[in-house]
């Protein structure tokens, strides 16, 4: 019984401590595309990168995000998107965080972001953000959940802008994490484990 229980409570605090772990790889885009889909109007670059065409030297940008990110309409052209595929549990919540905002230009730059699992879509967003020169606040944090309902899940990026002359949509900061149980949730585990062990004790005596 010792065994059992030991065993039972393994099990729980593994599975707690993985559906707390980060699903994104490369979530600040530090390391360019990797472990990234892509289309040809979106791109990973660091925000210097923006000294040549726009007057942006990136020395603002602040530094608990990185040097880098994921930017849409290159070229001046909408339509781009970023992908990844998860590892989930079918039947677990998960959240997506992000930041979304727009660099240069003053056009107004349009994107969807989705969670999805072959034709079902389980959860997304859609946000927006005008260009600006400001790189304190290039861009802003945002948030959803989703519920999973297989072994693996699409993120997806994708810019729906309609006017993107001298303008860019970038994403960076991108997190998926699973739901961490309340210490409720642990209370009501060991307290089941216990009448468990109390009612094998009074078997054996």
């Amino acid at each position: 019984m010792k065994k059992i229980i030991a065993a039972s409570l393994l099990a729980f605090f593994a599975a707690a401590g993985a559906s707390a772990a980060e699903l994104v790889t490369n979530g600040s885009f530090e390391d360019g595309g990797a472990g990234w889909g892509s289309t040809q109007t979106a791109g990973f670059a660091p925000v210097s990168a923006y000294i040549n065409c726009c007057g942006i030297d990136g020395s603002g940008y602040p530094a608990a995000n990185g040097v880098a990110a994921a930017f849409f309409g290159w070229g001046q052209m909408a339509g781009g998107t970023i992908f990844q595929d998860l590892a989930t549990v079918a039947g677990n919540t998960y959240t997506v965080n992000f930041s979304y905002g727009a660099i240069s230009g003053s056009a107004l730059q349009t994107m969807t972001v989705e969670a999805s699992s072959g034709l079902a879509v389980l959860g997304s967003l859609d946000v927006s953000a005008y260009g600006n020169h400001n790189q304190a606040s290039l861009v802003s944090p945002y948030s959803f959940t989703f519920v999973a309902n297989s072994s693996s899940t699409k993120l997806l990026f994708r810019d729906t802008s309609v006017n993107t002359d001298s303008t860019d949509g970038m994403v960076d900061l991108v997190s998926v994490t699973g739901a961490v149980p309340e210490p409720e949730t642990y209370a009501m585990l060991l307290a089941g484990l216990g009448l468990v062990g109390f009612a094998a004790r009074r078997r054996k005596a």
